[in-house]
């Protein structure tokens, strides 16, 4: 199966995006069935199918050996996925992306304030969105630019990606019933467990990751010279380091998208990016932006900029101000040129190029535009497609280019005209129309002879008319369309861009994994609480309350199972830094630590009937207990602020009944002389 999975890399991706991240975005996106049986029938049918997808996925994140890993060619299911796609510049972030839309429909907020994460949404995977990405640290992108500046600001891009600008809905969206929000918790804490449990990092990795204070994506410099790597993380001619090629790779792919990001903005700004990054040549060239445009959609691309850019024109230089080299006539020129060359239009039919190709990017609005786009489309397919192999197109490179030019310009018109609801049915074009504008264009394009045969025509005009050209998402509604798939199969490659995962890589999957998925399921595990995530300062966005009768029993007992699966993972690996944030976000959800403006009796109340906060508190002091000597300074004034607290509100026993030991008896009793015991105890008691 390890052999097979090499030869099916693109189905498998289609399968895991298409079928369940696009199960769960669905599942997030139902209807509210106000006053309508049929939909409440319709729900209650999906709700029994995603169940059947929800258990597969449970038992697919859950089951490994825990005995091999990612470098002998067989790790988990979460580390696979990572190392195969989310570290692969050409692949979608499948393995985050699950992670990440099962966070949602436990209620997570998702938050991005870098571009961390590429798409799960373009080359072959399905969700409804193009720039669908998730959480990290906002300075962590800084440093991997080492601050790189443009135009004299920074780049941040805060109000970027929320939860608001996900999916627009016209619609009341219901919450997630609560039988299959469990199912997601469940897969949620399965899949982590079993990652944290396939970790098999050496001692000096071990050791390297307790005095981690930053991300691992981020390159050590020499102190003797800031401009130097590391020997230990030497980067070669092809921008990948030696020893740790995975973590290089999602480095370069995050900057990408970041990139991705501003050039969605501004297309100078992008390129510039990408130059000043070190991602492309300096000076730069049409085939490395055209390369951009052309698998940059898993990065994030915008489809309409990328159209944009493809029909622009560019500038002419100007006597005393020349533009940059990517914003000439020349360059644009080059770019859209190189751009229609790297799609394999061999074997098929115009129509089918046509579609593969306009999947791709939006068609600009401009007839100009449009026409320079089509006409370099053209000049490349009508060299290789069907009908200059079986006669259709003239033998002539300039009379096939100037016919294949006008069809394609045909067709688009009457994919406009058959699914246009604003035109009448009885002046839409038949199919004789069709024929009659199209079967000859003259001698000076049209060889006698060489007319377009009516079985042809009638051909394209029947396929137009039964599906339309697409162009937003992957189709229309987001879905995988035919020509976008045959485009993937087509552009891949066996084992193009592979690497072997080496026993390093192995090292850090478990601790990449971590670092780009912590935030969306701390803030799931403050919905299943039942409280914000904003309590938190690690945390921007509220998280929204858990919903579809979800009980408070069934909250606090998912919560608590993530919760502690999360902190005890996390002290496995060593990652102390991330530790600490996990720990803080849990002290903060007990909702005992603030500014203290009600009553004592009202939060004793409160606290007494919250059985997620009491999840939260029993999370936070078990850690506490049991894995102290890993909590800073910050952690243990939570902790004691928690206890204080529930002391304050009566709610800790003293432990002199029944000979049981209180929270506040110290466990050691040489430590304090008996005179000093009791004014620690009249001190706590007063």
């Amino acid at each position: 199966s390890v052999h097979l999975r090499q030869y099916l890399i693109p189905q498998f991706e289609t399968i895991w995006t298409g079928f369940y991240t696009r199960a769960l975005v669905l599942l997030r996106k139902r209807p509210q069935p106000i006053q309508s049986a049929s939909l409440f029938h319709a729900n209650a049918l999906f709700d029994a199918e995603i169940e059947i997808i929800l258990e597969s996925l449970v038992d697919l994140l859950s089951l490994h050996d825990h005995t091999i890993t990612v470098a002998d060619g067989n790790g988990g299911t979460i580390e696979t996925l990572f190392s195969l796609y989310d570290c692969h510049l050409r692949r979608s972030d499948v393995a985050t992306g699950l992670l990440v839309e099962l966070s949602r429909c436990c209620g997570g907020t998702v938050v991005d304030t870098e571009g961390q994460f590429a798409s799960t949404t373009s080359g072959t995977t399905t969700p409804l969105r193009n720039n669908s990405r998730i959480d990290f640290d906002s300075d962590t992108t800084n440093e991997l630019l080492n601050q790189k500046t443009f135009g004299g600001s920074t780049q941040t891009d805060t109000d970027e990606f929320n939860d608001s600008t996900l999916e627009t809905v016209n619609y009341p969206v219901r919450s997630v019933p609560a039988h299959l929000k469990e199912l997601c918790a469940q897969a949620l804490t399965g899949g982590m467990k079993c990652l944290f449990r396939d970790d098999h990092a050496s001692p000096e990795t071990v050791r390297e990751r307790l005095h981690r204070k930053r991300s691992i994506m981020v390159r050590h410099r020499n102190p003797s010279n800031p401009n130097m790597e590391d020997v230990d993380n030497y980067v070669n001619p092809n921008g990948i380091s030696k020893g740790h090629v995975l973590r290089d790779l999602k480095s370069k792919k995050r900057l990408m998208a970041k990139a991705a990001r501003i050039f969605n903005k501004k297309a100078s700004r992008g390129i510039e990016f990408l130059v000043d990054a070190g991602l492309a040549p300096d000076p730069i060239t049409p085939a490395s932006v055209a390369s951009f445009l052309r698998n940059g959609i898993v990065l994030g691309l915008d489809k309409r900029a990328v159209g944009a850019y493809l029909g622009e024109a560019g500038k002419a230089p100007v006597a005393g101000k020349s533009p940059p080299t990517w914003e000439r006539d020349w360059f644009h020129k080059d770019v859209l040129r190189i751009y229609c060359t790297l799609f394999r239009f061999e074997d098929q039919i115009l129509l089918d190029g046509l579609r593969m190709f306009l999947a791709t990017f939006r068609l600009p609005g401009e007839a100009q535009q449009i026409d320079r786009i089509l006409q370099a489309f053209s000049d490349t397919c009508s060299q290789v497609c069907e009908e200059c192999k079986i006669g259709i197109f003239s033998s002539d490179p300039k009379r096939a280019s100037d016919a294949a030019y006008l069809l394609s310009f045909s067709i688009i018109m009457l994919n406009t005209d058959r699914h246009n609801k604003n035109i009448r049915e009885d002046r839409k074009m038949s199919s004789d129309d069709f024929y009659k504008n199209n079967f000859d264009y003259g001698r000076d394009i049209t060889e006698k002879g060489k007319e377009f045969p009516r079985e042809y025509l009638a051909t394209i005009y029947d396929s137009i008319n039964e599906e339309e050209i697409r162009t937003e998402g992957e189709g229309a509604d987001g879905a995988m369309t035919v020509e976008r798939w045959k485009d993937v199969l087509r552009g891949f490659t066996d084992g193009e861009f592979d690497v072997m995962p080496t026993s390093s890589d192995a090292d850090d999957v478990s601790e990449l994994v971590l670092e780009h998925v912590w935030r969306p399921i701390i803030s799931a595990i403050g919905a299943l609480w039942n409280v914000h995530a904003s309590r938190s300062k690690y945390l921007e966005t509220p998280s929204k309350p858990a919903e579809g009768n979800l009980l408070g029993v069934q909250g606090a007992r998912l919560g608590m199972d993530m919760a502690t699966e999360m902190l005890n993972g996390v002290c496995q690996l060593g990652r102390v830094d991330i530790l600490h944030r996990l720990f803080i976000c849990i002290c903060d959800f007990t909702g005992l630590i603030g500014e203290y403006t009600e009553s004592t009796t009202a939060r004793a109340w409160s606290f007494a009937n919250s059985l997620e906060s009491q999840a939260a508190a029993i999370a936070a002091i078990r850690t506490a207990i049991e894995n102290g000597e890993n909590l800073d300074e910050e952690c243990w004034k939570r902790v004691w602020a928690i206890i204080f607290e529930l002391r304050d509100l009566k709610c800790i026993s003293r432990g002199r009944t029944n000979n049981t030991r209180g929270i506040l008896q110290e466990s050691e009793p040489d430590l304090l002389t008996e005179l000093a015991r009791i004014d620690w105890t009249v001190c706590l008691e007063n």
